[in-house]
């Protein structure tokens, strides 16, 4: 038994661990995308987590004052080896209600619901 609380205590705590490797990526790839537009007035960065049981999808969208997307990344997944990766069929798509019906990738389900929350918020 005190076998098996060993086992367990190291895989939280290597759990934790990854956790937070993953949350300084995140950190480290929107401070990039910040200091991108920093000193640009026209462009907004918004991002919106989808969480299933288990995994998460993050959208990170840059758009211009007319609500053009310049930028978009998406991360998928449920591990550290999980990265943002361009989400280029989103790019000079308008923010607007009809962006969701713009999509053609039916395996997105949690990437579209991200982008449809933000297309509530934003739109």
């Amino acid at each position: 038994m005190a076998n098996l609380a060993i086992v367990l205590t190291v895989v939280i705590l290597f759990q934790l661990v990854l956790t937070i490797y993953q949350i300084q990526h995140y950190q480290k790839f929107m401070a990039s995308l910040v200091r991108k537009y920093q000193n640009t007035n026209d462009y907004q960065l918004v991002s919106e987590v989808v969480k299933s049981r288990f995994f998460s999808s993050i959208v990170a969208l840059i758009y211009d004052k007319d609500k053009v997307i310049v930028e978009a990344y998406y991360l998928n997944g449920m591990t550290i080896f999980s990265k943002f990766k361009p989400y280029s069929q989103l790019v000079g798509q308008v923010l607007d209600k009809g962006l969701s019906s713009n999509m053609d990738d039916s395996k997105a389900g949690a990437r579209r619901k991200a982008v449809e929350i933000l297309v509530e918020k934003y739109a």
